[in-house]
């Protein structure tokens, strides 16, 4: 062996050691790497990995294998300003994108000799965390690819914040203050945890705050070292490494410091939001390096794994002379602090700080309750149970009415057994909740290769494999029924939808044993059915379905005003499936109503419910009515999901749409392109929201008489569409047939076009009755282009039938009846007949006009 090993041997060893268990390292590398320098060089490399906590650093001293770039240099089309951040294998810039719009992004870069396998999945794994993600807190990724020597980068939104306890100490923050800033923390990392990420390393330099409004915004960025359960819904599979040391020691959970990664889980995120707690009201973290009698990263990780978290007020203490600065930053005095972080706060950061994984918080969503009831002086899970707690907390909120003397006694007699109920409902809730966590984790340790045989899982898999195992919950009906919705939800996201079915029926049997047929958790599983009805083309059973939600809602006092809102919203769009325009109206228009009614306009579902209406309306043919809604969806949606959403997509292409009827072919071009490419970079190429642009886009290009980009738009949707329909047919596979007719039709195609129209009417037929406004659609183009085909009879059948379904549901006025007229008065044989229809399709006009003018 030579005194400089090669670069690719270094990389492939030092990938390998990683991969050994660390108690099984050594004798590997002894195996391994017998020649003293070759062994020299690795020793290295693992040290500097372990003192650094990063998944993987650049090797020191390694060749790189290309000059990197710097500030003016070009990286795709992103102009490269300055360097604001390295990692271990990523360097980050502040770049400039000048096209398709202006605006400062932050570009990752792969560092350059750090292009191992492992580098370049862990690389992707956190671009496809991020891709998951649709959340104001959460930052968002915008594009990816590779440079001229292939070193992948992507793009995200560039967020020019402060580190969450910096800013909190910059402001002068109150406690009150900074449990609101952390709240919004909590909800971006739960919205991570629904969609199947953890982060794996919150610290305050990955949580930067940034003002908007004179309004401060929390923005988790660096998904590095997540761990994704799921990183595709559909082919990617689920890996768990072994053996290595992923985190900040100072902010990792001990089951994240005993290196062995099996059971990280959710709940190390709480661990870690328990430590930014801890450090944004004390001022110092639980443990700390330069505390301890050893600073080595070892002793820090002991200390994690062994050592109890302090009291808050114990931890205030050991600051000293900090200890006056720290309270200052936080408006008060060392004993007013001391005195305030004592009971709840101490209890719910000790809880969520506890070593043993099931003995925190069950999920992030339970830690941001008890910092909320705190907040409002409520009771919080964390405090250990007694009445008397219970009765101060109803004294100090209740002061004036318990001051009454004569009833004192009384009262806090019935309200300490009052409370000691809801005591008991609280731990059965969390016992639920504990019960169902430890379910899913059951389930997604089958992602671990040393139970699956050293294979790859999907996500499928996984899902199938916990199917089986919902028997084991059956004395548990909600823990149950909760597994079997959340697993509902999951296969109907993979397209999978008789899976989805029959689990959403399940959920509805074990709810309604366990709440009756009106509980909460019977209404909304109800509701889950209905959309998986819709989305495999049935919307009457859907409709069914739809209508007793609501009416159970109605029947509920305490049905809240967002849950009436969702299922009368989810009514109108089933009245709109179903051709029912006028029904769907109404209901879409109440569903905004009972938001506006409650100041709910900052709810994500705000933007979907003004986007519906929008389709509704130019359905009807009420089109600057849609356009009004199209521009109140996209500006609901850009204010609450952000401005690179699928959602904001959606409305880009809908605005689009709406100014395409309206012959505005200028304005509505650029908003079809850009509502595509966000879409394919969101949902990915093959997604039924990306074909829904490609549709609408085509139509554009037909009514601009480029043919031939309009088939190649039709054909691109129509595949995706049967790829993710299947061969059983759709709606929407249906609509994608009968735009290519129309297109064969008006380039001469004639033969083509039948075809076309033929299998849209069977699939329409098929899938949505014979009375529908889909079915009249297909007919009148049969009708047309049997008409030019020199077949006046059958296409007089067609054309009739048409404008009996569109007179009945659409009413004589709408442009599709007249339409329609006009499509029978070319197809009847006698002359006569035809000059009739065609006047009274005129005087339906000039009516309609009449009754639209201002």
């Amino acid at each position: 062996m030579s005194d400089s090993p090669s670069w690719s041997l270094l990389r492939r060893l030092f990938d390998e050691a990683l991969e050994q268990p660390a108690e099984r390292r050594r004798e590997w590398l002894e195996r391994e790497a017998p020649d003293p320098t070759l062994r020299s060089r690795l020793d290295a490399l693992l040290t500097a990995h372990e003192a650094g906590g990063d998944p993987e650093p650049e090797p020191p001293g390694l060749p790189l294998l290309t000059s990197p770039p710097g500030a003016g240099e070009w990286v795709g089309p992103y102009r490269l300003l300055e360097i604001v951040g390295e990692g271990g294998f990523g360097v980050v810039f502040l770049a400039e994108q000048e096209q398709p719009l202006q605006r400062r992004v932050a570009l990752k870069l792969l560092r350059v000799g750090a292009a191992s396998t492992q580098v370049l999945n862990r690389f992707e794994a956190e671009r496809q965390a991020l891709a998951l993600m649709d959340h104001p807190n959460i930052a968002s990724v915008y594009d990816a690819g590779a440079t001229a020597d292939g070193q992948p980068y992507f793009v995200m939104e560039y967020v020019d914040g402060r580190p969450l306890t910096d800013y909190a100490d910059d402001r002068g923050l109150s406690v009150e203050e900074r449990l609101t800033l952390f709240l919004q923390l909590c909800d971006a990392v739960q919205h991570a945890h629904q969609k199947g990420v953890i982060h794996r390393d919150l610290k305050p330099s990955n949580v930067l705050v940034t003002e908007s409004d004179g309004r401060a915004q929390v923005k988790v960025i660096d998904f590095g070292v997540a761990k994704a359960l799921g990183p595709r819904l559909s082919t990617e599979t689920v890996h768990t490494q072994i053996g290595m040391l992923i985190g900040t020691p100072e902010y990792m959970s001990p089951e994240q410091a005993e290196s062995s990664g099996v059971s990280v889980d959710t709940r190390s995120d709480v661990y870690s939001l328990g430590v930014l707690l801890y450090e944004l009201l004390v001022g110092a973290r639980p443990f700390d390096r330069s505390d301890l009698p050893d600073d080595s990263v070892t002793a820090m990780l002991r200390a994690v794994r062994e050592t109890p978290a302090p009291r808050l007020g114990a931890r205030l203490a050991t600051l000293g002379e900090r200890a006056p600065n720290v309270a200052a930053a936080r408006r008060s005095d060392v004993s007013s602090l001391a005195r305030r972080l004592r009971g709840d706060l101490e209890w719910i950061a000790l809880r969520a700080l506890e070593k043993e994984p099931a003995r925190r918080y069950a999920s992030v969503d339970a830690l941001a309750e008890d910092v909320r009831a705190a907040l409002n002086g409520d009771a919080v899970t964390a405090h250990p149970p007694s009445v008397a707690y219970q009765v101060h907390r109803f004294v100090r909120r209740h002061r004036l009415g318990v001051a009454f003397a004569g009833t004192v006694f009384t009262l806090l007699v019935a309200f300490g057994v009052s409370m000691s109920v809801l005591y008991g409902r609280q731990q059965v809730e969390r016992m639920k909740a504990e019960r169902m966590n430890s379910f899913l984790q059951t389930m997604l340790a089958g992602a671990n290769p040393l139970r699956s045989g050293g294979g790859d899982v999907s996500v499928r898999d996984l899902l199938d494999a916990a199917a089986h195992d919902l028997d084991e919950l059956h004395d548990e009906p909600e823990v149950e029924a909760a597994a079997a919705q959340t697993m509902a939800y999951s296969y109907e996201s993979l397209f999978e939808l008789e899976s989805a079915d029959s689990l959403a029926r399940r959920a509805i049997r074990a709810y309604e044993s366990a709440q009756g047929p009106l509980g909460p958790g019977t209404l909304e599983a109800k509701g889950r059915l209905a959309s998986i009805f819709r989305s495999r083309g049935m919307p009457d059973s859907a409709l069914a379905l739809q209508e007793d939600v609501v009416a159970g809602l109605s029947r509920r006092r305490d049905a809240s005003p967002r849950a009436v809102s969702h299922a009368t919203a989810e009514l109108g769009r089933t009245y709109q499936e179903l051709g029912r325009y006028e029904d769907a109206a109404r209901q879409e228009e109440e569903a905004i109503r009972v938001l506006d009614g409650a100041s709910l306009q900052n709810l994500p579902t705000y933007g979907s419910n003004w986007s519906y209406l929008g389709r509704t309306y130019q359905a009807l043919g009420r089109i600057e009515d849609a356009e009004h809604a199209y521009r109140r969806a996209l500006e609901a949606n850009r204010a609450n999901r952000g401005e690179e959403s699928a959602y904001v997509a959606a409305d880009l292409s809908n605005l689009a749409s709406a100014l395409r009827a309206q012959r505005k072919f200028d304005e509505a071009e650029p908003l079809f392109a850009s509502a595509a490419e966000l879409n394919e970079k969101l949902l990915g190429p093959d997604h039924p929201g990306v074909a829904s642009i490609y549709n609408s886009w085509g139509l554009l290009r037909k009514q601009r008489e480029d043919y031939a980009g309009a088939e190649s738009l039709y054909v691109k949707a129509l595949d995706i569409r049967r790829r993710a329909y299947g061969e059983a047919g759709h709606p929407e596979i249906a609509t994608s047939l009968n735009n290519l007719g129309v297109l064969c039709r008006v380039r001469g195609r004639l033969p083509d076009a039948e075809r076309y129209y033929r299998e849209a009417l069977d699939m329409n037929l098929r899938m949505l009755g014979e009375e529908h406004p889909n079915v009249a659609m297909s007919l009148n183009n049969l009708a047309v282009v049997l008409t030019e085909e020199g077949r006046p009879r059958e296409a007089e059948e067609c054309a009739r039938r048409a404008l009996g379904l569109r007179s009945a549901l659409l009413g004589p006025l709408h442009p599709d009846t007249v339409k329609s007229m006009r499509t029978l008065a070319d197809a009847v044989a006698k002359p006569n007949d035809a000059d009739s229809l065609r006047q009274e399709a005129d005087r339906r006009e000039a009516e309609r006009a009449a009754k639209s003018a201002p």
